[in-house]
């Protein structure tokens, strides 16, 4: 007689951890923005890091005004006092620490045009590393 063996709970759980994971990463956000969260929602790895993602904004402006971009670092709640990077059109980046309302910059100088905004955060033993981009248009 053959037995089938049934998945353990702690399959099952697991599973449903990864499933809660991707539906909150589905939580709306600004129109122009993208994000991804990798880390601890990776399939198959063994890991303590908690899974993360980013929401960024940044108002379009007219030409001779800063940009100011925002960054909250989020992981079911906002995760604070932690070091982010703001890379913009794909420059050298330029970290700041989130604090305990997220992350701002100030951006001077931009031509008119269209610019990409990445911020990323590199995780840590706790959190899992994520990016966000945008895109401001500074007007003529």
């Amino acid at each position: 007689m053959t037995r089938l063996r049934r998945p353990s709970i702690a399959r099952h759980i697991s599973l449903a951890s990864l499933l809660l994971v991707a539906v909150a990463c589905e939580s709306p956000m600004a129109p122009s923005a993208t994000r991804s969260a990798t880390g601890a929602a990776q399939l198959g790895k063994s890991t303590t890091q908690q899974a993360t993602w980013i929401d960024i904004s940044a108002a379009n402006v007219s030409a001779g005004q800063s940009v100011t971009v925002d960054a909250l670092l989020y992981s079911g709640h906002v995760v604070g006092a932690k070091r982010l990077s703001l890379s913009v059109d794909g420059g050298a980046p330029s970290s700041t620490s989130t604090g305990k309302a997220g992350a701002t910059w100030t951006v001077s100088g931009l031509s008119a045009g269209t610019h990409s905004l990445l911020v990323s955060f590199d995780g840590d033993n706790t959190w899992g590393p994520s990016s966000a981009t945008a895109t401001v248009t500074v007007n003529p």
